[in-house]
């Protein structure tokens, strides 16, 4: 039996930082929720097949075959509308600029620096709707739940100044594998008994990205970083 549905709108993000392994970092500023975001678009870069076509002696074709495509990695570009420099700086390494207030200065900006270029590890989790998923205040209500393991490299285009919005964008962030997410530090969807649970089943180290339905409400969002404490 198979559950169909089709995913609309982007509702939600979740970034969560990672160590350099591709596993989660339980801690202070490891997470952070946000609904500030304009588009997240994801390719596939694939290494196509090796073709082996041997040509006869009258010009004919003797056979052909071709070996299965390999996927190298997928690329994600993500456009934000709402400039969180934590966010920033948790998928783009970009040093975070903070106030003079104390004990505790707030993160008011980000700089590029050939330091600390590309050099973060995120998880990227987003929620959508589903079409026919039920209103907002209905029992058995479902959301579209994808999933990008492991994302790197990511570095943050520079925006454009004009009589019109502003929007700053992260660029090629690229995938890997040997993420080390398992079942997720976080409860994402229900059982069947409405008891509250992550992935049902542990994801591949060799996944790339994962989408699937939920019935459970994703995360409000909050600016800035949040703690995270991972189950054990």
């Amino acid at each position: 039996m198979s559950l169909c549905v089709s995913y609309l709108q982007g509702l939600i993000l979740r970034a969560t930082k990672l160590d350099s392994c591709g596993a989660p970092v339980a801690g202070a500023c490891s997470t952070i929720t946000t609904k500030g975001f304009i588009s997240v678009e994801v390719k596939a870069d694939e290494t196509a097949g090796n073709e082996i076509s041997p040509t006869l002696a009258d010009g004919t074709r003797c056979y052909y075959q071709v070996s299965p495509k390999q996927l190298n990695k997928l690329t994600v570009n993500i456009e934000l509308c709402q400039v969180d420099p934590e966010l920033i700086n948790m998928i783009t390494g970009s040093p975070i600029i903070t106030d003079d207030a104390t004990p505790t200065p707030s993160a008011i900006g980000f700089t590029t620096d050939s330091a600390a270029y590309g050099v973060a590890n995120v998880a990227l989790e987003l929620w959508t709707n589903i079409a026919g998923g039920g209103c907002a205040s209905a029992t058995g209500r479902k959301w579209g739940y994808y999933l990008l393991p492991w994302l790197t490299q990511g570095t943050v285009g520079k925006p454009k100044f004009e009589n019109d919005a502003v929007t700053f964008t992260i660029d090629e962030a690229i995938t890997k594998d040997g993420n080390q997410w398992g079942v997720g530090p976080y409860n994402i969807q229900q059982t069947r008994l409405g008891v509250p649970s992550p992935l049902f089943t542990t994801l591949s180290t060799t996944a790339h990205d994962l989408i699937i339905p939920v019935n459970l409400a994703p995360p409000a969002p909050v600016c800035g970083c949040q703690t995270l404490v991972i189950p054990t």
